[in-house]
């Protein structure tokens, strides 16, 4: 299968707003392999679904196969860790993307990086799509999504819901650390134990409803004292 609604680019991903020109000519290249995707698991309710930020197509930007693309539309499916694109006048309407020849996307505003896989990570790994949600001088914050689903019965037919779920890696010195709690902190900057500890009491209520923003803060925070 081929896909035919992407923005040739042929140089550093960084210079976007030079081929984001390619855009408005409207150009079609039949360059990618893909395997055909099919959305075998209907949600139950459209604000419950298995996708990133929304259940339709938004356009965003792919490295793909060495070679950066623009103002592609995709959706990123977090239940199967797979990056989905609709096809124009073909027989296959949606394909998913090799996700070897993947190493960087952006969708709604957020990145996503590509990871090697590691001993930490592998748990989670999956395809190996993490976020990047900071990125210091220091360290690196990477999030990872994950979805599961569950079976439910509507009117004689089969529908499912899905649950989301978060789990945070810090990239510190060449090294993955899994940070899902201010013990885990702590026990990495053991000699910033009283900063994070004091952070934490004035952030108590950050902390409970946006786990990631709370590391991130935190994060930014450590970088800049050990910069």
């Amino acid at each position: 299968v081929f896909l035919s609604s992407f923005v040739f680019a042929q140089t550093d991903f960084s210079t976007e707003s030079y081929y984001k020109t390619y855009d408005t000519l409207s150009q079609n290249i039949n360059l990618i392999n893909g395997k055909e995707y099919l959305d075998t698991y209907r949600s139950l309710k459209k604000e419950n679904h298995k996708f990133y930020n929304s259940d339709i197509f938004l356009k965003g930007s792919i490295v793909y196969s060495e070679q950066p693309y623009y103002g592609v539309e995709f959706k990123y499916d977090i239940l199967n860790d797979l990056i989905i694109v609709e096809l124009i006048n073909e027989k296959v309407s949606y394909v998913s993307l090799n996700s070897e020849l993947v190493a960087e996307f952006t969708l709604a505003g957020d990145k996503f990086i590509h990871l090697p896989n590691h001993e930490v990570l592998e748990r989670y790994y999956r395809n190996g799509y993490f976020k990047e949600s900071f990125k210091g001088t220091n360290y690196t914050l990477f999030t990872k999504y994950i979805k599961d689903k569950n079976e439910v019965i509507d009117q004689l037919k089969v529908y499912y819901t899905f649950n989301s779920k978060e789990n945070y890696f810090l990239q510190k010195d060449d090294t993955y650390y899994q940070i899902n709690n201010i013990k885990d902190l702590t026990s990495i900057f053991n000699s910033q134990k009283k900063l994070i500890q004091s952070f934490y009491k004035e952030n108590k209520n950050l902390y409970r409803i946006n786990r990631e923003q709370f590391f991130k803060t935190i994060l930014f925070t450590l970088d800049n004292i050990n910069a």
